[in-house]
Formats: C-alpha cells, sequence, structure tokens
C-alpha cells in the first residue's frame, strides 16, 4: 500500500508519500496547481504502485470556506470528465 499526503496551496502542493512498510518513496515533492503538476505526482506514484486500490491520498484540511453547489446529473457528469484525464 502506498500513502500519499498532500500539502495545499493556491498555487502548489507539497506532496510526501509512503509505503506501508515504511519505506519514504518522496519525501517533498512539490507540484504546480496545474494539469502537468498533477500529472508529474501521478507518475512519481506509479513508479511505485499502479493499481489504484493500492494508494490512499490524503489532503490536508484547508479553512472552511462556504461554498454553495448542487450535484445534478449532468454536473456530476461534468466533473467526471474532467477528473477522468487523471486516470488515462
Amino acid at each position: 500500500m502506498i500513502y500519499v499526503g498532500i500539502d495545499v496551496a493556491k498555487n502548489k502542493h507539497d506532496c510526501f508519500a509512503i509505503s506501508s512498510d515504511g519505506e519514504v518513496l518522496f519525501e517533498k515533492l512539490t507540484i504546480k496547481n496545474t494539469l502537468d503538476g498533477f500529472n508529474l505526482l501521478i507518475n512519481s506514484i506509479f513508479n511505485f504502485e499502479n493499481d489504484f486500490n493500492k494508494i490512499k491520498i490524503g489532503l490536508e484540511a484547508t479553512k472552511p470556506k462556504v461554498v454553495s453547489s448542487s450535484l445534478t446529473p449532468a454536473t456530476t457528469s461534468q466533473l467526471a470528465r474532467k477528473a477522468s484525464c487523471f486516470f488515462m
């Protein structure tokens, strides 16, 4: 199992990965808050494990923000299409 922690920020994210055996896989990988940045993160994780069932990712809790959103089948479908670019 691979565990990835992400310290989120507006323009960049600091990432840490460790195996279930306690081996540090990457101590600090800083990625930009862009598609290229997230592709770098995914490729870095896939260097160690490419089975999504064996990867757990946690994000830091940030300041609470008031968000008004409505999930409908149409918006859910749009979100799924946007997210699918990460799993090619």
